[in-house]
């Protein structure tokens, strides 16, 4: 017999190698890796070694291997002694490559079967080691994770039980919850129905009994939060309340965006606005993210001046260094990145995060700033220096060539979790698309960036930059900007070169001397102010128009209904609120010029204060006229139209309608008609609707009925301000709005809409509203019954030619019958009646009634009692 023998497949490689990684020390070791797939994971914060147990990483003996061995981290500690196995291996190593930091395999097994070995990496963290003088900067702020968040409902929570009627309000962000008892979730006494939910702290149902539960979380990015209710809830996060879709009654949803630490606190009602002595309460979080940390960018370039290119920390601006890195952490701006000195100079790198962050960071009187590019608010802009033609010298501007400007923009970033380059999806600029003819595209690389959220934000910000035209301009001027620096805002006012008023920034500026007294200074627009920016029109010979703002031809003061009150006052101020109170919003459309208007009310007899300044109402004219249910209409003559959000509220005439869809480029819009405390009513064409819902001011005073309020509205430049005395006031009487019981919807006559005649018995139908349940949803007329609210009736009032016919009060339910006695000209009314008071608007309807036939002749007589008979 033969004998056996093993056969050689391969070799394993037993290597011996040492890495630089980067300049040391470090934070932590997070991950080595071999050929992208994870060897070890773990956290090691200090010198020393990681034994790595993965001979099947590559498939093992049968395929490529894997590694079995001892790693050496050296973290770069100025001090660090010589590595033993270096020594025994290589020799002295003189140098201890102290100030670098090491990673090195000491000749376990790394592969087999493959003459060429996969590569090694490995992810470190540096945050807080490695600083000027082993001293972290601002360490509160240096650190910005990233990280997935789930929470199931039954987590821990902070919570309070309140009695029937209690007002307090617990939403605020800076309440302190720390004296709360503590318990999983839900909380309640009854599970909600056809739910697998359980109970985690017990809390008896009583009708009109609050539970309140609050939480801090840490998360950037979109959260969605499930909430469990029985029966009202209420949702706020960091004391801004939020708008839940309701999904069943008692399961509704919500999506925030979230950066940073903030609260989350819910209110839940029991019996409120229906239900039996049952009550729930529970939220359930998820978020998604990446599971890593990004360092502040303002610590990187803090660090970059004072670490690596040895400026002194008294040269730093602390108060603008400061404030960058706050606005940075809020916006959950961290990067990863490194410096690699054979590859790029430290003002590369330096430029590299600047351009990435949009900042600027300058030396100016022998000290450091960085100032974030951000978008400025109007009062910001007010406060802005100006340079105007008596400043300039010389004047010069770069052409603007809108041939070639990106409209199609997608960010590639770095992934470090999969060790890979990702790009986002492609944002679009249409309207450039359109103007351009074609999509120009350009994909934005920022391997700094290392989750998706913030890439995608990025690329937003990047296609309004590139998508939108600029102007840039090469002066000379007198000694007016000595003091300014690269990135500072300014307004242009020069009217000579067809520019009225125009924010811009400072791209660079060489304050000469002394002695020549001219300052060069380039400046381009800045276009996160498009909104007040104004052109000039017209030939440069034309004089310049007057800088006093044009008289607002379209303005409207109102009292403010109560579904706007409820989306902006919590929960318990809603409840507190008394019957008589009220308050006002004024809303005005941009004349030919303004930057906005301010805002001065007055009670009737007393004196005009001045609230504030605000900016305009987004309007347009309705083309088409409107029956009770039309819905689609063409808008002609829009203002600022791109400011109107989908689902927000707009005032048409004296009826509330919900915007449902709008298309800026054809006009088509559609509205959801006779919602909040309106009804839908009859419109002519050509009528002007305002979308105030964003866009309304108010002085915040509290009104009492019958109170007689009026208001001016000064349109405003970045100068001026129409005068007082040129404004005509507009006035409202306050009549208890946001108190009133909401009108009846979905009204019908004999099943129609809008009858022109009916024979025989009037039956008129509706559909019950609930303000309180609604709180601030806006719900369509044509909508099914919501609520009713509490102790609500109806009122319905018939007239036969003007006289009143029939009145029936106390009616439930959503139906009521009137038995016309003759004929003529009828009028039905309806409104909804509680605590004695009526609802702010009632359903009308206008119809004939009777069976008249008229003679051959047409002719028709009346008798005593005109009545309507027949000529025979």
């Amino acid at each position: 017999m033969g004998s056996s023998k093993k056969q050689t497949v391969s070799y394993w490689y037993h290597p011996f190698f040492q890495l630089a990684l980067h300049e040391g020390p470090f934070d932590k070791l997070l991950k080595i890796r071999g050929g992208d797939v994870d060897a070890w994971v773990g956290e090691l914060t200090a010198s020393g070694s990681i034994t790595v147990d993965a001979p099947n990483l590559w498939g093992g003996d049968e395929k490529e291997g894997g590694i079995q061995g001892t790693f050496d981290v050296m973290f770069g500690e100025m001090d660090a002694e010589p590595n033993v196995f270096f020594q025994t291996a290589m020799g002295p190593d003189p140098s201890n490559h102290n100030g670098v930091a090491l990673l090195q395999f000491n000749s376990g097994r790394y592969g087999a079967g493959n003459p060429y070995p996969k590569a090694i990496s490995v992810l470190t963290e540096r945050i807080y080691e490695g600083w000027l003088d082993d001293v972290c900067w601002y360490p509160e702020k240096a650190k910005i994770v990233f990280e997935s968040f789930d929470l199931p409902y039954d987590g821990i929570w902070a919570y309070q039980v309140e009695a029937p009627g209690s007002t307090a309000d617990y939403s605020s962000a800076d309440y302190d919850h720390s004296g709360w008892a503590t318990g999983p979730g839900g909380f309640g006494s009854n599970v909600p129905p056809g739910s697998t939910l359980a109970i985690g702290t017990f809390v008896g149902g009583l009708i009109g009994r609050a539970v309140w539960i609050r939480r801090e979380i840490t998360f950037f990015g979109e959260l969605t939060l499930a909430v469990f209710h029985d029966d009202g809830a209420w949702l706020w996060v960091d004391g801004v309340p939020v708008e839940m879709e309701s999904l069943q009654y008692f399961h509704s949803r919500a999506t925030v965006n979230v950066l940073g630490k903030v609260t989350v606190a819910l209110k839940v009602l029991d019996g409120i606005p229906a239900g039996s002595t049952n009550i729930f309460a529970g939220i359930a979080m998820e978020g998604q993210g990446s599971e890593f940390i990004g360092m502040n960018p303002a610590h990187v370039i803090y660090d970059s001046l004072t670490n690596l290119q040895g400026e002194p920390i008294a040269s730093i601006d602390e108060a603008s260094f400061t404030a960058a890195a706050d606005r940075l952490y809020l916006e959950g701006f961290g990067i990863c990145t490194k410096y690699n000195h054979a590859q790029e100079t430290i003002e590369q790198f330096r430029q590299r995060i600047l351009d990435l962050i949009g900042a600027e960071c300058s030396r100016y009187n022998g000290r450091w700033y960085l100032d974030l590019i951000r978008e400025l608010s109007p009062a910001e802009i007010d406060a802005l220096p100006i340079l105007t033609d008596d400043d300039i010298l010389d004047w010069q501007e770069d052409p603007t060539n809108r041939d070639d400007a990106v409209n199609q923009v997608a960010v590639k970033w770095f992934d470090p979790d999969t060790k890979q380059s990702r790009i986002t999806p492609h944002v679009h600029a249409l309207a450039a698309i359109n103007t351009l003819g074609c999509v120009n595209p350009e994909v934005r690389e920022y391997p700094e960036v290392p989750y998706e959220a913030l890439a995608n934000r990025l690329a937003l910000r990047d296609l309004h930059n590139k998508s939108t035209p600029t102007r840039r301009f090469n002066q000379t001027t007198n000694r007016k900007p000595y003091n300014w620096r690269k990135g500072h805002a300014f307004r242009l006012q020069s009217p000579k070169r067809g520019i009225a008023d125009m924010v811009c920034r400072v791209a660079d500026i060489d304050r000469g001397t002394l002695q020549s007294g001219a300052i060069r200074l380039v400046a381009v627009q800045d276009i996160f102010a498009m909104p007040a920016t104004v052109y000039v029109t017209g030939e440069p010979s034309v004089p310049a128009p007057s800088p006093i703002p044009e008289p607002m031809a379209h303005q409207v003061l109102f009292e403010a209904p109560y579904v706007e009150l409820a989306g902006v006052l919590s929960a318990g101020d809603l409840a507190a609120l008394d019957a008589d109170a009220g308050f006002i919003l004024a809303t005005g459309v941009k004349p030919g010029n303004g930057q906005g208007y301010a805002l001065l009310t007055r009670p009737v007899g007393g004196e005009f204060e001045r609230i504030g300044t605000f900016d305009w109402c987004p309007s347009a004219i309705v083309v088409e006229g409107a029956g009770y249910t039309d819905t689609g209409f063409t808008l002609a003559g829009g203002s600022l139209l791109a400011r109107v959000e989908v689902g927000t509220a707009a005032l048409w005439g004296s009826e509330l309608v919900r915007v449902v869809a709008l298309d800026l480029v054809t006009g088509a819009a559609e509205f959801g008609r006779g919602v909040g405390d309106t009804v839908a009513v009859k419109h002519a064409p050509g009528e002007r609707i305002y979308f105030f819902d964003a866009w309304a001011a108010t002085d915040q005073v509290e009104y009492a009925t019958a109170e007689t309020v009026e208001a001016k509205l000064l349109p405003r430049t970045g100068t001026q301000e129409r005068p007082a005395e040129d404004v005509t006031a507009l006035e409202v009487t306050l009549g208890q709005r946001a108190a009133r019981p909401y009108p009846p919807a979905k009204f019908r006559i004999n099943g129609l809409s809008d009858p022109e005649a009916v024979v025989g018995d009037v039956v008129a139908t509706w559909a019950h509203r609930d303000r309180v349940a609604q709180a601030d949803q806006l719900f369509d007329a044509e909508v099914d019954s919501v609520g009713p609210e509490a102790g609500t009736t109806y009122t319905l009032r018939a007239y036969l030619n003007d006289a009143l016919a029939d009145e029936q009060t106390g009616i439930t339910g959503t139906t009521a019958t009137w038995v016309p006695e003759g004929a003529g000209l009828a009028r039905v009314e309806v409104v909804a009646v509680r605590d004695g008071l009526e609802s702010w608007q009632a359903q009308v309807r206008e119809f004939s009634v009777g069976a008249p036939l008229l003679a051959e002749d047409d002719s028709v007589v009346t008798t005593e009692t005109d009545q309507p008979i027949i000529m025979e």
